[in-house]
């Protein structure tokens, strides 16, 4: 008997999420002779402390088994789960999930680039990394769509983050893993604005500015050290502001680049 296809609220290992209530999952496969689940255990830790022990559960549901956690904010989280099959066998797996900021205050302040508002805005910041990062992580979120980048690399697999919402209601918080694009000394952290839903043509009539007018960005970078020391970098008036290459761009027509 194994254990596959640990989720929680139905992701595998989230990184970042909001998670309210909170859900358990998984897949009982080669069962061998046993028939159906007698019963779970699951239990969560931080720091190796166990913080939650369902104890063995007998109507459990491995589809969606919730539990009653106090969680708190950018905190990595081990959980584990434990299946008891009706012939005695048994089997455990092990899997994380990690809180993003939560109803934490923001540091990060929202900037607008000063430029012409037709100019598709670079945002940019370098910083000096004394030591080697254990663990990174940049939350962030852009008004209208965005690209981040470090050190000239891509941060994350999105595209159009954050994404269609109704940004006068809520807005997307997206929190990327950056450990593997730092280095010791100069970093850069740049960021991409485009028009998208939020202040381009949306709906059948193509209207622009529905939501707003001006560009806007909002970030903290996070770096945690070996020795447990962290270190804040935010988005404030000392970020500067370039065009980009992108004169035209709509979520219907594509972009336009001059690289001239």
């Amino acid at each position: 008997m194994k254990l596959t296809d640990l989720r929680v609220n139905h992701v595998e290992e989230p990184l970042g999420f909001q998670l309210k209530p909170v859900s358990f999952s998984w897949v009982v496969t080669e069962p061998g002779t046993a028939k159906k689940q007698k019963a779970v255990r699951i239990r969560v830790f931080e720091n190796k402390e166990t913080i939650f022990d369902s104890g063995y559960d007998e109507k459990a549901d491995n589809r969606d088994y919730p539990a009653e956690l106090s969680l708190k904010p950018k905190t990595r989280y081990t959980w584990s789960v434990e299946v008891m099959a009706d012939n005695g066998e048994t089997a455990e797996a092990e899997s994380w999930f990690e809180t993003g900021k939560m109803e934490e205050p923001w540091t990060g302040k929202w900037i607008t680039p000063e430029l012409d508002p037709a100019i598709q805005p670079i945002l940019r910041k370098k910083f000096t990394v004394d030591g080697a990062s254990e663990a990174s992580r940049l939350y962030i979120c852009g008004l209208g769509v965005y690209e981040a980048y470090l050190n000239g690399e891509k941060i994350g697999s999105e595209y159009l983050a954050p994404g269609y919402h109704s940004y006068d209601f809520h807005l997307q918080v997206q929190t990327y893993d950056v450990t593997g694009l730092l280095k010791e000394g100069e970093n850069t952290l740049e960021v991409w604005l485009g028009d998208g839903w939020y202040r381009g043509e949306i709906g059948l009539e193509r209207k622009k500015e529905v939501y707003g007018s001006e560009y806007q960005v909002a970030a903290e970078l996070v770096l945690t050290f070996a020795d447990g020391t962290v270190a804040a970098l935010q988005t404030d008036e000392n970020w500067r502001a370039r065009a980009s290459s992108c004169v035209e761009n709509s979520i219907y027509d594509g972009e336009k680049h001059d690289f001239t």
